[in-house]
């Protein structure tokens, strides 16, 4: 199944896609409030089934200008390419509260993304400075079970982070965007993940309450579907973090 490429749902919306060999994501997703950027993960795809993916996205056009308050949200997508199609579930960490939709999209041809640089820089380990710790970096621990969450501001202007999730299914890679400079008391994160085997992505989306110093996060873990494997997606509800 080939990620790579322009893809096209029934809103119109457009995302370009390019796969790295370690399974890493990125692109745009253009709408009619402009370009934004993408970063995720493919899982491996097994006999029969079809390819599992996870992508961040934070809403601030590429173009920049000043933000308006439905561009201070984050969201994730989650789910599997199969014979052509991307079927995703997009959830939304927004001013009002958590949105969940169903998305669909059709390859329509090549195309290479246009807003990749600052994705691909961070994902290579380059980090831009800023004069303050950002609260959404370090580590975490989930009030509930042992899982260990650590994060990475790698770039403040697009708000690039990047990490890793341990917890009772192993460890997973993680890439995403917090809303930074939200300048409100709570701040969206979406996250996207791929388990170390390969074996699954997460797609998670949620919010730091910085008065708080709660992060609270849900989503889905996914794994392809195919004829012995009916549901190939995990709820994960609830997932709180204080830190460590």
């Amino acid at each position: 199944m080939q990620l790579g490429g322009a893809w096209q749902d029934e809103q119109d919306a457009q995302m370009v896609l390019a796969l790295e060999p370690d399974g890493f994501l990125h692109g745009d997703f253009r709408a009619a409030a402009g370009l934004r950027r993408l970063a995720g993960y493919a899982g491996r795809a097994e006999d029969g089934c079809g390819v599992p993916l996870a992508l961040a996205m934070s809403w601030r056009p590429v173009e920049g200008g000043p933000a308006t308050p439905e561009q201070h949200w984050a969201s994730c997508f989650g789910g599997e390419a199969a014979g052509g199609r991307l079927a995703l579930l997009h959830q939304i960490s927004a001013t009002a509260g958590l949105h969940l939709e169903s998305r669909r999209f059709r390859r329509i041809g090549a195309a290479l993304p246009e807003s990749s640089g600052p994705v691909l820089a961070a994902q290579a380990g380059a980090t831009l400075r800023r004069a303050a710790a950002d609260p959404v970096e370090g580590t975490w621990r989930a009030l509930e079970g042992a899982s260990v969450l650590t994060l990475q501001l790698r770039d403040p202007h697009a708000g690039l982070v990047f990490g890793s999730l341990a917890d009772r299914e192993g460890e997973a890679l993680l890439c995403g965007f917090a809303d930074i400079d939200a300048g409100a008391a709570q701040q969206s994160v979406a996250l996207a993940g791929r388990r170390t085997d390969g074996t699954a992505v997460l797609a998670l989306a949620g919010r730091l309450d910085l008065e708080r110093g709660l992060l609270t996060l849900g989503g889905l873990a996914i794994r392809g579907t195919g004829a012995g494997r009916p549901y190939g997606q995990t709820l994960i509800e609830g997932l709180r973090f204080q830190p460590a």
